[in-house]
């Protein structure tokens, strides 16, 4: 049975919830380990780094996401719902931005325009996610888990199609990054074997950096959420 707790009731782990998001990582491990063999990217020069730190990225998040839904206090509890919730919205529109940017080929103060709303707005939707739980718990703690949470589900949603776009669109991924400057200073000479290493490093990018923006942008919602609120909990 739960255990009461001066924080709160201890609830049961959310199994449907952690079983689910690591299906969500499990396939994009599984999309990772498939274009591994694409264009033989693992025989390349560094070719091996783009899958291992996908990999491991995709690993971290497994192991945040058991630690996070396990057993815990309701204000817990309630860090999961809004964000998830939050994720998921923030996950559609960068949906929608990966789409524009792969497909409709904009670009400078158009694709600013078009892409930086969907991209940035994501960022302040987690700190609304942050600001939200501080509210509903008064703990600081649990808005900076909301936030985090948002990140995470937003990057794990994304990534399902980002990884699977080698598959449906490896062309225009290729003439997409055709002349950068990645590209040139990378040595391959094989334009579609180097977007399908670009895709796995971009993956492994948005893994690393989305929940230190989410602690950041946490902490901002959060902490101005929980300005003339007396008695807030710090943990």
């Amino acid at each position: 049975m739960p255990v009461a707790s001066p924080a709160g009731p201890v609830e049961r782990p959310p199994r449907l919830l952690r079983w689910a998001g690591l299906a969500v990582l499990a396939v994009n491990a599984a999309l990772v380990l498939a274009l591994g063999v694409r264009e033989s990217v693992p025989a390349r020069p560094g070719g091996p780094r783009y899958l291992l730190l996908a990999l491991l990225g995709l690993a971290a998040y497994a192991m945040a996401l058991i630690a996070l839904t396990g057993a815990g206090q309701a204000t817990l509890r309630q860090a999961r719902r809004t964000g998830v919730m939050v994720g998921l919205v923030t996950g559609v529109a960068w949906l929608v931005n990966l789409l524009i940017e792969t497909f409709v080929g904009l670009s400078g103060v158009p694709s600013l325009v078009a892409t930086a709303p969907l991209l940035l707005g994501g960022f302040a939707l987690w700190g609304v996610a942050g600001a939200i739980a501080r509210r509903r718990t008064g703990s600081l703690a649990a808005g900076l888990s909301a936030a985090v949470i948002a990140a995470m589900t937003c990057v794990a949603v994304t990534l399902v199609l980002g990884f699977t776009l080698p598959f449906l669109a490896l062309p225009t991924l290729a003439r997409n990054i055709d002349g950068s400057p990645e590209y040139l200073a990378s040595g391959w000479h094989d334009l579609s074997a180097f977007a399908v290493a670009n895709t796995l490093d971009a993956g492994f990018t948005h893994l690393l950096v989305a929940p230190i923006v989410a602690v950041v942008t946490g902490f901002i919602g959060a902490g101005l959420a929980g300005i003339g609120r007396p008695g807030t909990a710090h943990g």
